[in-house]
């Protein structure tokens, strides 16, 4: 008889496109996962899956562009979050079609945190669109979701890679997909930012490399730099949706941003701000948690360098979780 293999799809935002390239590597090898959880990005990708609907995420996903994927976000004034959700939950009820944790192909548990007590609350019955919703509140970014009288926040908060809720749930072998491994350097400090300049030309440099031809040549040379375009966006948005208080809005932000500006370096943004906070956070509660409740096996695809935002990496990102899943399976002989 085979052994059951159950799959912890871990947290990290853009990084968790890799778990598409890590489901799919399974499925083309025809293992089927016994059981599945998954936290914040994890959750929406391992929901994806368990509802039978990796190709329409997939080809999403391997189309967007950060221009595209803004158009998701409905970003508010600053108070509790700076968006609202409701265009990302449209986006995850058209992504996973299927609505009752009963009604997925694969068992599956979605995991969130209780802002309130900090305590991890393991999501697996009602609406898995909702589930999906909860797990991904990442704080300050999007809006707590009220669930059964608490208020829920991202999941990587408390456990960002399940190995726990696989463990619990009797399968044979316990594989996690770690995306936050490589974040920190190794003296434990967060690594800088790859910039998207940086990445489109060693992807274009490697592209050269295959082909001389004027045609791929073509394809490299379009590629432009989207470092600010997030930060750009936002501020665009809360200007037209504010008119009347932008100019006060901008002058304030502007003053803060230019106080010593002489003296000192150029700080991260709120964006990076938030997404180094959490990523350092999520390193060391990972850590702690592997030491409680080891996984078998990790996949740690290369995925540290990416930022909070970076869902137009989706390409490169997909086809590396599917070469270290590939790299493990032939290892264990799994086929």
């Amino acid at each position: 008889m085979s052994k059951k293999i159950g799959l912890a799809l871990g947290s990290g935002s853009a990084r968790g496109l890799s778990h598409i390239g890590v489901l799919r590597a399974f499925e083309d090898a025809g293992i089927k996962p016994a059981f599945i959880a998954g936290t914040s990005i994890g959750s929406m990708m391992g929901a994806a899956y368990a509802s039978g609907n990796l190709d329409k995420m997939e080809e999403f996903m391997r189309q967007i562009t950060v221009r595209k994927m803004m158009t998701y976000c409905d970003f508010l004034l600053p108070r509790q979050a700076l968006m609202e959700g409701e265009k990302i939950k449209n986006l995850i009820h058209e992504l996973i079609p299927i609505a009752d944790f009963n009604d997925l192909e694969i068992p599956f548990k979605a995991v969130a945190c209780d802002i309130h007590s900090g305590k991890q609350v393991i999501l697996d019955s009602g609406d898995v669109r909702n589930a999906v919703r909860a797990s991904i509140s990442l704080p300050g970014i999007f809006l707590p979701v009220y669930h059964e009288n608490r208020w829920l926040v991202d999941g990587g908060l408390v456990n960002p890679v399940p190995v726990s809720l696989v463990r619990d749930a009797g399968v044979d072998i316990v594989i996690a997909v770690d995306l936050n491994r490589g974040v920190l350097d190794s003296n434990g400090f967060k690594k800088d930012r790859v910039s998207k300049k940086q990445l489109k030309n060693e992807r274009s440099k490697k592209l050269k490399e295959k082909s001389d031809s004027k045609k791929d040549h073509d394809q490299i040379e379009i590629v432009k730099s989207e470092d600010n375009f997030v930060e750009n966006w936002f501020m665009e948005t809360l200007g037209s949706r504010y008119h009347e208080m932008s100019r006060s809005f901008k002058e304030t932000i502007n003053k803060w941003a230019s106080d010593d500006k002489k003296e000192k370096p150029e700080g991260p943004s709120i964006f990076d701000a938030l997404a180094f906070s959490v990523d350092i956070m999520s390193v060391q509660i990972t850590k702690h948690n592997f030491e409680i409740h080891p996984a078998d096996h990790v996949i740690a695809p290369d995925v540290g360098h990416l930022g909070l935002f970076d869902y137009d990496e989706a390409v490169p990102t997909i086809d590396d979780g599917y070469e270290k899943a590939e790299k493990l399976i032939k290892q264990l002989n799994l086929k």
